[in-house]
């Protein structure tokens, strides 16, 4: 704690470290607007978060370059849907 959690491809996903970027593009409040090696940037509507870890659900924290290897991401991929 804390942490924050979503929904991402139908399964719980928490996030736990996180800091506030620079946007280098916009969008909806979850849409995934960049992935880097160690972030993938999400827009929040009035700004955006870079995620490095992330806990599946049922699984250990994990660094987003490990989360990504297993559970591929592209720009605009939403968070929080269902």
């Amino acid at each position: 704690w804390p942490g924050a959690a979503t929904i991402l491809a139908g399964e719980p996903v928490k996030c736990w470290k996180a800091q506030v970027r620079e946007c280098p593009g916009s969008g909806a409040a979850g849409r995934v607007i960049a992935v880097e090696p160690d972030h993938v940037i999400v827009s929040t509507g009035r700004g955006c978060v870079a995620i490095a870890e992330v806990q599946p659900a049922g699984g250990r924290r994990m660094a987003v370059r490990a989360f990504l290897a297993g559970h591929p991401l592209r720009v605009g991929d939403r968070l929080g849907d269902k």
